[in-house]
């Protein structure tokens, strides 16, 4: 992947693609997090009465992310 190429300024240099591809890793990342908080066992708390809204969100943001940078990328190769 792009990670192991540097610009002049030593920041790693991505590509849409390589953007595309971490989000969709965030999204399925996220996905995983809820799936294991449903299955641990907790005492109910603020917390984690809040987690299930949270990772809802992370994962509709993720996903958006992830739909926004395909979008973005089959706009470049059409110009």
């Amino acid at each position: 992947m792009a990670d192991n190429c540097h610009n002049s300024t030593g920041l790693p240099v991505k590509t849409i693609s390589d953007l595309h591809h971490d989000a969709t890793m965030l999204h399925a990342f996220a996905q995983g997090v809820y799936e294991l908080h449903d299955l641990i066992k907790t005492d109910l708390s603020p917390a984690s009465n809040a987690m299930p809204a949270l990772l809802d969100s992370l994962i509709e943001r993720a996903d958006r992310l992830a739909n926004d940078l395909d979008a973005f990328e089959t706009a470049g190769r059409r110009s």
